[in-house]
């Protein structure tokens, strides 16, 4: 049951309500929750109508399936628990603390990560304004300590438990043992682990500062890698669990219910292909595309499955540049370009920042806007 909690003049409007969180270790307080609208077990098929699918609560990951459905935030910290444990939970229309894993300033949209290693907490990777999306209210300009989310200058280095970076300066940042490092990202298909150019994974997964060695090079707490030479990695570090008041946003603030604040990042597999896919886009979500990797034989591409109902949106930005080769998004039936007119068969990200905006019209994607660099829309 839902309410408004009874508040003082003043106070913040927190709209509560009760759900079974289905993890076994702990979560963070102001992380993002999900469900699965498409919930079965042996018990209860598809077949079954089960009234109980909307009280079971996730971290957000790819993993939770096509039904993932926004939530709400964590209300209080959730301490590990064999087999779950009953939570609040905050949803849209709520004013409370929202767990950061960037830098803000008030104003700023968030969108809420489903990435294996730091789903829940609220990202500035590209978003929409929707179920998943935050407004900030307060500025924090010391949430993430370092962070190269770009791949651009970051990877593991052969000793397998040894972050690298040309571009950071961990000292001066006061980078400290068991300060928490979350290495995000996730192959094609959706699998947990990162890609470089190589071929080599870093799994995608939150470790831990183990010590400080120089300005460019951290040692961490476990092994996350088994590749023979340098693997290309995307990361930020936190301490604690930085958070900052905000707004809840939700199908209210928004033209229709499907444009999605959650982010999905993806690191696409360094060998691309001519006729299949090479990563995995959830539907119903936006996807940030990670770089810092060489694309070799053809594009990295995923063909976007055809939407759901009219006015399903998906939004694509290429955070890192690819190098030989380009991310493509090709509609699994021909789309229009924004004149409605010409027609649009695939799309290539081939910079950083390049990023586009389709939306479902019941028959094809159509194109509501695109950045105005590093994007190529092909019409053959």
């Amino acid at each position: 049951m839902s309410y408004e909690s009874h508040k003082p003049k003043g106070a913040a409007p927190l709209i509560v309500d009760h759900g079974f969180f289905t993890g076994s270790t702990s979560y963070d307080r102001g992380a993002g929750l999900v469900k699965n609208a498409l919930l079965t077990d042996t018990t209860h098929p598809a077949t079954v109508a089960f009234g109980a699918r909307g009280n079971y609560l996730y971290k957000p990951t790819a993993a939770v399936g096509a039904g993932i459905r926004f939530a709400g935030v964590a209300r209080h910290g959730i301490s590990a628990h064999s087999g779950g444990r009953s939570v609040e939970l905050l949803k849209p229309g709520s004013i409370c603390e929202v767990a950061l894993g960037c830098n803000v300033t008030v104003g700023d949209i968030l969108g809420c990560s489903i990435n294996a290693a730091d789903g829940g907490r609220f990202t500035n990777a590209p978003g929409m304004i929707g179920p998943g999306a935050v407004k900030i209210l307060q500025t924090k300009a010391d949430a993430v300590l370092a962070s190269d989310m770009a791949g651009a200058t970051s990877t593991i280095t052969t000793a397998k438990n040894v972050l690298a970076d040309s571009g950071a300066d961990f000292v001066t940042a006061g980078i400290k043992t068991g300060d928490r490092v979350f290495l995000v990202g996730i192959e094609n298909n959706a699998s947990v682990h990162g890609i470089d150019a190589d071929g080599n994974t870093v799994d995608a997964r939150e470790v831990r500062v183990k010590s400080v060695t120089d300005l460019n090079n951290i040692v961490l707490d476990a092994t996350v890698t088994s590749a023979a030479s340098a693997a290309v990695v995307s990361y930020y570090i936190v301490r604690g669990n930085p958070t900052a008041q905000a707004e809840i946003l939700g199908p209210e603030n928004c033209a229709e219910y499907w444009p999605s604040g959650m982010v999905q990042m993806i690191m696409p597999g360094s060998v691309g292909h001519a006729s299949a896919d090479t990563f995995a886009i959830l539907q119903g979500v936006s996807v940030a595309i990670l770089g810092g990797q060489t694309v070799t034989v053809g594009n990295a591409r995923e063909t976007l499955a055809n939407g759901l109902v009219p006015g399903e949106r998906v939004h694509v930005k290429a955070l890192g540049a690819p190098t030989t080769n380009n991310f493509e998004v090709k509609p699994a039936a021909s789309g229009l370009q924004i004149d409605h007119a010409t027609a649009l068969v695939s799309v290539e990200l081939t910079d950083a920042g390049g990023w586009i905006t389709l939306r479902w019209e019941g028959r094809r994607w159509i194109e509501c806007e695109r950045s105005a660099a590093g994007i190529t829309v092909n019409a053959t």
